[in-house]
């Protein structure tokens, strides 16, 4: 049965010349208290180091910090003499910081932390410190959110917009695929209805004359068939366009337009499987939402959302990946500071996918960052300084 306060219990001990080991052996290696030589060891409070501050119980813990010899290695293991009389110094010197205050609320606060405790106490601190560190990464968020260089490039969305409805960042795949299908009918409707400008074109041929102007024939132009240039473009939209394609297929399962008068139970059931592998869905599930709104389909499935949502992103056309090419450049330019992979990567997925900072809830963040003591007031942080020029100070006081 161990005693309590036992070395072996909570620390640990290294030499000066080596790595950190953790060690239940507490025997000394030199006999020198404080010496730099390579056999000298140190030894810290394993408890204490990982708690690192007592926490957010002001009650408890008011008037009470951490030993930083305790935490940071400078309790000195070696002493003067036999083996036996070190050993005993050091027990003496365990006793003393387990029997302590600093160490007692240390080891509550690590008993918390096992049991989620910490989480609830979080939930219940002061509004004035959630406030203020929420701020805090609403800052961060917006930094981030507003890349300067690429928010330069949000004046192109008005000509984005004048390229067609293609261009738009919330159409879904199936709605491209109507758009197209739609357009190639009205090319094909001009091969027996002609529009505005051919029929101003086939006025202007009968008349000799365009707008005030003298039409003269030109042998070296050849005319063309209208109705087989019209089925020409048609066929190469449709060969370009592969409406038969599997991906589209399985989308489209969802579309009510397109079931059977009477669907069986397990319609689309092949369908739905393949699309929950390819997004990694449960398919249990998504068969059960997909049942429930066979049987009733004007109700909107829990269980069939997950599913929904991942079929929107899809990307139409090679306008998404413009965007993200342009906003890759600018975040990584030879003007920034070299960015890691994943930091260019989470930047990218915040200004491509991340809401508005109005709508950007920083408290799932804050709760983090306070459960490891990181509040905004925090006094450990290096303080911020602002210094304004002193030579436009001047130039203030007159506006």
């Amino acid at each position: 049965m161990k005693r309590k306060g036992d070395i072996a219990d909570f620390f640990v001990k290294r030499h000066k010349s080596g790595p950190d080991q953790a060690q239940a052996d507490p025997t000394p290696k030199t006999s020198s208290p404080g010496s730099s030589q390579p056999g000298a060891s140190q030894a810290r409070c394993l408890v204490c180091s990982s708690v690192n501050s007592i926490g957010i119980d002001k009650e408890q813990g008011q008037g009470v910090s951490l030993s930083r010899e305790w935490m940071n290695f400078e309790i000195q293991v070696s002493g003067q003499g036999s083996r036996t009389t070190s050993l005993s110094i050091l027990r003496n010197k365990v006793r003393k910081h387990a029997l302590s205050k600093a160490h007692t609320q240390a080891v509550k606060v690590a008993e918390q932390q096992k049991e989620a405790a910490i989480e609830n106490a979080v939930e219940t601190m002061t509004e004035s410190y959630m406030k203020e560190t929420e701020a805090v990464f609403r800052t961060a968020y917006h930094l981030a959110k507003k890349n300067r260089p690429f928010s330069d490039h949000e004046s192109l969305i008005e000509l984005q917009e004048l390229n067609g409805e293609l261009q738009s960042r919330s159409i879904t795949l199936l709605r491209a695929e109507h758009l197209l299908k739609r357009s190639i009918r009205v090319i094909q409707s001009f091969k027996e209805s002609p529009g505005e400008k051919y029929s101003e074109a086939l006025e202007a041929k009968q008349t000799g004359e365009y707008r005030s102007i003298a039409l003269k024939t030109n042998a070296k132009l050849k005319s063309i068939n209208p109705g087989q240039f019209l089925q020409s473009l048609v066929n190469n939209l449709e060969k370009r366009l592969s409406f038969e394609d599997e991906t589209i297929m399985d989308l489209s399962i969802l579309d009510q337009s397109k079931w059977p008068s009477k669907p069986s139970i397990r319609h689309g059931e092949e369908q739905v499987k393949r699309l929950c592998k390819r997004f990694n869905l449960c398919t249990d599930q998504a068969l059960n939402g997909m049942r429930d709104l066979l049987e009733e389909p004007s109700s909107e499935p829990k269980d069939l959302k997950p599913l929904m949502n991942c079929m929107k992103t899809f990307p139409v056309g090679t306008a998404e990946c413009e965007r993200n090419f342009s906003l890759m450049n600018n975040i990584s330019s030879d003007k920034r500071a070299v960015l890691l992979i994943s930091n260019i990567s989470n930047l990218m997925m915040i200004n491509i996918n991340g809401p508005p900072t109005s709508k950007f809830d920083p408290r799932k963040y804050t709760r983090t960052w306070l459960k490891s003591h990181r509040a905004a007031s925090s006094v450990r942080s290096r303080q911020c300084s602002v210094k304004a020029p002193a030579e436009s100070k001047f130039v203030w006081n007159i506006l």
